[in-house]
Parts: C-alpha cells; sequence; structure tokens
C-alpha cells in the first residue's frame, strides 16, 4: 500500500533525525528537508500537508516537525515558524495599533535572518 509506505518512510526520516549525532550528516538531512523540491513544491510544504492526512500519516508527520523544532536550529525555526510570524498577520485587526511600529520589528528581523547559512538564502530568494 503507497500510503503505508508514505508512514513508513516518514517514520524512518524522524527516526534518522534524532538518532544523527555527526553534525555534517544531520546538516545534509536537514538542507535535504527545507530545499528539495518534488514536482516543483517544497518537500517541507509536502510533509506539511500530509499533517491532515489520515490519522497515522499525521501523528508520524507531526512527531517528524516535533523532532525538527527539538533541534533548536534557526534554519528550521525560520521556515516553521518566524516567516510566518514576521508580517504580524497573526494579530488581530484591532490589536495591530498596540504593536507601535510594525516595520521597525519587520527591518529588525530581516536584518537578523540576513545572517542565516547561505543555502537557506537560495532557496528562499527563488519563492
Amino acid at each position: 500500500n503507497t500510503l503505508d509506505e508514505v508512514i513508513a518512510a516518514t517514520a524512518y526520516l524522524d527516526l534518522f533525525i534524532r538518532t544523527i549525532y555527526e553534525p555534517a550528516l544531520l546538516r545534509v538531512f536537514l538542507k535535504f528537508i527545507l530545499c528539495a523540491k518534488i514536482d516543483e513544491i517544497s518537500l517541507l510544504d509536502t510533509l506539511i500537508q500530509r499533517i491532515s492526512f489520515t490519522t497515522k500519516l499525521g501523528l508520524v508527520s507531526l512527531s517528524l516537525f516535533y523532532t525538527l523544532i527539538n533541534l533548536n536550529c534557526e534554519d528550521v525555526m525560520y521556515r516553521l515558524i518566524f516567516m510566518y510570524l514576521i508580517p504580524c498577520r497573526h494579530v488581530m485587526c484591532s490589536q495591530r495599533r498596540h504593536i507601535g511600529d510594525v516595520e521597525i520589528y519587520g527591518k529588525n528581523a530581516e536584518k537578523f535572518l540576513t545572517l542565516r547559512p547561505s543555502f537557506t538564502n537560495k532557496t528562499n530568494d527563488k519563492d
């Protein structure tokens, strides 16, 4: 069954990431997850979409994201969390006036993000 194969592959990817202790090998796996594209769709976006599928596939995908977030890697945190928070679209319109100048926060965050490793800059420029 194809679905069972996808579930197994996702579970193995999670297991590999949890058990890798060599920084160079972990870097290769993270670069693959963050930068690879399948049929012009980002692998990371595909993994995110799998959360809403069947119970088993969603659970395995959430477990993978739990592992990725617990790595405390800037690139992973940026791609999964920060790039959605920087524009402040998550703040209710009625509360945006309390933030002050949103643009100041955006410029500071973008300046901070220029310090990212070069391989993540290349993929984001293509989007």
